[in-house]
């Protein structure tokens, strides 16, 4: 699939999760920077893609700062996990 029928893809999925957890109190929101977060190739795609690039130094230094925080890495991928989940195998 190319890239932009995947972005396309990527992008619907989010309107339906929108619309599934709107009503929903949860504690990770939409621009909230304590989240952490983990994200595919394709999301990482999407955002450098959305970038203004005036704005790229500052978003390095702000994130120079944060790598001095401990952060989350995750034991398996978005990606391995949704695998899995397609397989029936379970996620435990």
């Amino acid at each position: 699939m190319p890239p932009i029928d995947r972005l396309e893809t990527l992008h619907r999925l989010y309107r339906i999760y929108d619309r599934y957890t709107a009503s929903l109190k949860l504690a990770c929101r939409k621009h909230r920077r304590a989240c952490n977060v983990t994200l595919t190739t394709l999301e990482g795609y999407d955002i450098l893609h959305a970038l203004d690039l005036d704005r790229i130094p500052a978003i390095r230094k702000a994130d120079e700062k944060q790598l001095e925080k401990p952060r989350f890495i995750p034991a398996v991928t978005t990606n391995r996990l949704s695998e899995i989940c397609v397989s029936g195998k379970g996620a435990a």
